[in-house]
């Protein structure tokens, strides 16, 4: 008899329908005189067909569980090796309308296999499952589930593989116990019935560097390279290459040519990765003509230059503005064979955008068009926000309208280039209209942050009336002042010398429940002094410090500034500064601070402060300073001042000791 054959299945159907499907056409005939036998389901016909959809992204947790469900109820043993064919597939699906969480789909279905007691319908998991369900809770942000299931591989009696060990250190440095991970790989491993390859390593390797810990990582690779069962490959070599340029310790490039001369002692050949690499640390350190040479280096020993290096070189030249260099070296892209990509053509519209060549900008931006190469988001984002800077709004304006009718949709970013711009050239109803089409469009809102940093470039540029427009705009929208926009808002009145508007942003700051801190302080009395209103600053100072708002260092930093300005401290103020440094317990600061008093011919201390300051030290026990200060006070009625309270404290020193 000719063998069944298994149908063709339509992967965007609904599985409950491919399976009655199946059932149908595999249903043999009867013969004229018997009675329908009952239908056949094979689980590994189904598990082909859902195993499809999971890679294309359309199978639904709905279809996968009554998978599940059939599979429960039948007795045909299903080898594990579909299952975990299948398993596999559903733990790396793309992320689709259909199922939105694969791994997690994943460790549901087996754990159902588990809880429901599959019995002879599933052949018992093999290593292999275990490392799929590891790798699908790490997936998941879940390596502590990851871990108890190698536990579980553990009970049941299974030996672990070069792919469970993975997995295995995978789930530890996902868990941020790498220290362990580097145990396991170095020591106990072997208790697991395996020997690491140097995929284990690289796992680690990535792990130690992610962490900022290169050169724990080059050690690892240096007790890996010592290792006769397991050399380094070029992927260990460039994690380490990479941690180290990425964490930027001193001498970390030096680290990286050694690293570099073992790798090419050790018969390992660098790769694009590994170039790409050192011209980035070049590039970052604007080293621009050192990375030059290294790219004719590289060419010349036959290494095909990529588009990832051309832009690293092309950004280097960009940042450096060396325009001819850049403009040269993108010319000879198509000549050795590489297509330049958006990012490309990106960096280039950005170097001359920031400079405000928009003419060369465009120039670059319709090359981009006729070499078939899409502007995106991050295009526009960039011609946008330069035309925004420079004022032509409605130049912006109609390059949003071009970038919408291309089908992108702005971003963030685009927007609040365009707000910027609104606000900072007086059309604030615009500004608003565009915070309205944001949040519309579910993109979130300029925050406090941002206003803050347009009103302070308004202030410093004098136009606060421009600013104070701004600080209504947010406010109009539901974003909450912090002591930053009052502050700058102060400070902006200060320079125009409106310091009655300045004040009356400090009660508003008040009203609303935000206290004033040392930096609003000091604006105002910069503000009153630079205007010459003396007694007001005096005032304002006497505030600050009765307040509490000014610590011991500031404290000292505003007499200093005092006397800078003209401003005489006089035995009001310093009684001010004394108090309050008593208050916080600096006992020596405030003796300090007391004998800067006596110097001064014009700030005599008067008995009602001595009396406070003797009566402190009383009640915190202080028998010496509180003595010293007692005599200084009735030498002083007698009008023989002429020690100071320290000077006296060796007096006592044996009385109290």
């Amino acid at each position: 008899m000719r063998p069944c054959r298994t149908p063709l299945l339509d992967s965007t159907s609904p599985l409950s329908v491919l399976l009655l499907d199946h059932l149908h056409r595999n249903r043999p005939s009867p013969p004229p005189s018997a009675s329908p036998p009952s239908a056949i389901w094979s689980p590994i016909a189904a598990f082909a067909a859902a195993t499809k959809r999971a890679r294309a992204g359309t199978l639904s947790p709905e279809d996968a569980h009554h998978l599940f469900d059939e599979l429960l109820r039948q007795s045909i043993p299903v080898p594990n090796r579909f299952l975990n064919g299948f398993l596999a597939a559903l733990a790396r699906a793309p992320v689709s309308e259909a199922c939105g969480d694969g791994p997690a789909l994943t460790v549901a279905l087996f754990n159902r296999l588990c809880r429901e007691e599959a019995g002879p319908c599933v052949e018992p998991p093999t290593y292999y499952t275990y490392s799929i369900l590891m790798d699908s809770c790490c997936r998941v942000g879940r390596p502590d589930l990851g871990l108890a299931f190698f536990g579980r591989l553990l009970k049941s009696g299974l030996k672990a593989d070069q792919i469970t060990a993975s997995s295995l250190l995978m789930c530890l440095c996902d868990a941020g116990r790498t220290n362990e991970a580097v145990d396991v790989l170095l020591h106990r491993i072997s208790e697991l019935g395996c020997e690491p390859n140097v995929i284990p390593y690289n796992i680690v390797l990535k792990s130690l560097c992610d962490s900022s810990r290169s050169q724990r990582a080059l050690d690892l690779l240096q007790m890996m390279a010592q290792r006769a069962c397991c050399s380094p490959n070029v992927v260990s070599y460039n994690t380490v290459i990479q941690g180290l340029f990425k964490e930027g310790q001193v001498g970390a490039r030096d680290k990286a040519k050694l690293v570099l001369r073992h790798m090419v002692g050790n018969s390992v050949r660098p790769d694009m990765y590994t170039w790409n690499s050192f011209m980035g640390s070049l590039r970052k350190q604007g080293r621009s003509k050192e990375a030059t040479q290294l790219f004719d280096y590289m060419a010349a020993k036959g290494h095909k230059p990529d588009v990832v290096m051309y832009s690293t070189l092309l950004h280097g030249y960009a940042t450096e503005g060396c325009f001819t260099d850049m403009i040269n070296r993108f010319n000879s892209m198509e000549g050795n064979g590489i297509v330049a990509n958006s990012r490309v053509f990106n960096i280039l519209i950005d170097a001359y955008a920031k400079r405000g060549m928009m003419h060369e900008a465009m120039l670059i931006f319709t090359e981009m068009r006729e070499q078939r190469v899409s502007p995106d988001t991050f295009t526009y984002g960039i011609i946008i926000a330069a035309l925004c800077r420079m004022g032509r709004l409605s130049d912006a304006m109609e390059k949003l309208n071009e970038m919408v009718a291309t089908g992108l949709q702005p971003d963030e970013a685009v927007y609040y280039s365009l707000i910027q711009g609104f606000c900072t050239h007086d059309d604030l109803v615009k500004a608003k209209e565009l915070v309205s089409e944001m949040m519309t469009k579910g993109i979130p809102r300029p925050n406090i942050v941002f206003f803050n940093s347009v009103i302070a470039r308004l202030c410093k540029e004098g136009r606060v009336k421009d600013a104070h427009g701004i600080f209504d705009l947010a406010m109009n929208i539901g974003e909450r002042p912090n002591v930053i926009t009052f502050n700058s808002l102060i400070h902006g009145y200060s320079l125009v010398g409106k310091m009655a508007k300045a004040f009356g942003v400090l009660d508003d700051m008040e009203s609303v429940g935000i206290e004033p801190d040392v930096v609003t302080y000091t604006t105002l009395r910069h503000g009153y002094s630079r205007n010459r209103r003396t007694a007001s600053a005096k005032k304002m100072f006497h505030e600050m410090i009765g307040s509490g708002t000014m610590e011991k260092k500031e404290a000292n930093n505003l007499v200093a500034a005092i006397s800078a300005n003209g401003l005489v401290p006089n035995a009001s103020t310093y009684g001010v500064i004394i108090r309050h440094v008593l208050k916080e317990g600096l006992v020596d600061e405030a003796d300090n601070m007391f004998s800067s008093m006596d110097n001064t011919s014009s700030c005599a201390p008067s008995s009602h402060l001595l009396n406070d300051i003797s009566l402190f030290y009383r009640k915190k026990d202080e028998q010496k300073r509180f003595s010293s200060y007692l005599l200084y006070d009735w030498m002083h009625l007698k009008g023989n001042s002429g020690r100071r309270p320290a000077q006296f404290l060796p007096m006592f020193e044996y009385s109290f000791n």
